[in-house]
């Protein structure tokens, strides 16, 4: 066993590779192993998961080279998890996990977003709904919405009266059948 006890500095010549190696040398089939790779055009950092009779079953890696970083998951294919729920602290800038895509995706309330845009997906009845606001007041004055459902498609404009209700509205249906214009 030794032991470093202040920093040193590894060189190897240019066309060779820096590896660490961990498993337990007292198992001969090697169950798990652990490796630290550095060379010349990459790094990974590696995880096998051993089956006990000296193979592996697969493995999870981090690879990163001039381009990019991949992670690799041959054991379970779950992906990379966020080992607790961060999401009340995402910046703009944050990766999402799933479950904070599904719980905004599968809302059933409306939500308006920046830009005055709206759109409602209701998965239950095969139907999209986008609705554009004019958001100058909390009174909608006008509206334009687009509608796709499973049987028709229809886009029409609602002016309002200045309260959040329609005064007039026109749109255009179309169907299997008919166009229809009111």
């Amino acid at each position: 066993d030794q032991t470093v006890t202040t920093t040193r500095t590894i060189t190897t010549n240019s066309d060779a590779n820096f590896v660490i190696d961990a498993f337990d040398t007292s198992v001969s089939d090697y169950a798990n192993r652990s490796t630290i790779i550095v060379d010349p055009e990459r790094m990974q950092l590696r995880y096998e998961e051993g089956d006990s009779s000296g193979s592996f079953n697969g493995y999870v890696e981090i690879d990163l080279d001039g381009s990019g970083i991949t992670f690799t998951n041959t054991v379970t294919s779950a992906g990379i998890a966020y080992a607790s729920d961060y999401s009340s602290n995402y910046t703009n800038r944050s990766l999402v996990d799933k479950a904070y895509a599904d719980s905004v995706s599968l809302s059933q309330s409306d939500q308006v977003l920046t830009g005055a845009r709206n759109l409602v997906g209701n998965s239950g009845t095969g139907s999209l709904h986008m609705e554009i606001y004019d958001l100058l007041s909390t009174t909608y004055t006008r509206r334009s919405d687009f509608d796709i459902h499973s049987t028709y498609v229809r886009m029409g404009h609602y002016s309002g009266d200045g309260s959040g209700s329609d005064e007039d509205s026109s749109f255009i249906n179309f169907n299997a059948t008919a166009i229809t214009v009111n």
